[in-house]
């Protein structure tokens, strides 16, 4: 699993990173969870659930800062128990 923020060197190097993890055949089904305040920051939303969205955004989840460490832990325990 890669827990990745959104906001690393750029703006945006965290899509930058997750695409070119999903571009390495042995990585494609790693879980991917980006980590953003740029919804509360920006007003930005990302929707995983848009084909539009889906087709640049290589992520399995955003979570929104602030994030409280309950709330991580869960969603980290989903992304590795993987579909049900």
């Amino acid at each position: 699993m890669v827990l990745l923020d959104l906001m690393l060197e750029k703006p945006d190097a965290g899509f930058t990173v997750a695409y070119q993890l999903r571009r390495q055949p042995d990585l494609q089904q790693v879980p991917i969870l980006l980590v953003t305040a740029a919804a509360r920051d920006t007003g930005f939303r990302f929707n995983l659930d848009s084909p539009e969205d889906r087709r640049w955004i290589k992520v399995d989840r955003i979570l929104n800062k602030p994030l409280t460490r309950n709330d991580l832990l869960a969603r980290v325990a989903e992304a590795i128990s993987g579909p049900e």
